[in-house]
């Protein structure tokens, strides 16, 4: 298995079975979200959850297993595929998986024939993003590209107490004061004052 915050070249078509075998606990899991995001897909696989992220006081929708395609090409059975035909995938299995070389295109083998293909092009080689991340449990990413690279790395816990502080912090800022109550007006008897200003 391959160890955290490493960066691994790939120089032949043996080089992706690491990369492969990091990516099993895929295998077996149900796609359970498929969903826009800024300029890429994000496709969750296994149980959905929410969890709270350090740029929002509110809980994202995620899956154990996440797959970002960073704005990279998306394709079912060949063709290219936006958000609405993914989500028709909501429900499958995940069979298969390979990583092809030297292009670095994950392929998901579904259990109804189909297959998911985050297939990068020229472009994206050139660019400094990317072309796909997984995001799998215990904060484990894995990043494939650009070039002829992946990368293995352990994320940072989003959740602690400083950012619960700032969190507090805001939301105590924006409850505006309370004004202070009014004195309430007695009524009824109120006393021997009360008769003397009255003139009893």
């Amino acid at each position: 298995m391959a160890s955290p915050h490493r960066t691994y070249s790939i120089a032949t078509s043996g080089d992706v079975r690491l990369l492969e075998k990091a990516l099993h606990g895929l295998l077996g899991l149900r796609m359970v979200l498929a969903m826009p995001s800024y300029a890429e897909e994000r496709l969750g696989f296994g149980r959905l959850q929410k969890v709270k992220v350090a740029w929002s006081q509110h809980p994202r929708l995620n899956a154990t297993w996440m797959l970002s395609t960073r704005g990279t090409r998306v394709l079912v059975n060949g063709r290219y595929a936006a958000v609405p035909r993914l989500k028709t995938l909501v429900g499958r299995r995940v069979e298969d998986l390979n990583v092809t070389y030297p292009r670095l295109s994950l392929v998901l083998s579904l259990d109804d024939g189909d297959r998911i293909e985050v297939r990068p092009s020229r472009s994206d080689a050139s660019s400094r993003v990317a072309y796909w991340v997984i995001r799998a449990p215990r904060r484990t990413e894995m990043t494939a590209g650009p070039g002829s690279r992946w990368q293995r790395a352990k994320l940072p816990r989003f959740i602690d107490d400083k950012w619960r502080a700032r969190v507090a912090a805001r939301k105590r800022a924006s409850v505006p004061p309370k004004s202070p109550a009014s004195p309430r007006k007695r009524k009824g008897h109120d006393g021997a004052n009360g008769r003397a200003r009255r003139g009893v």
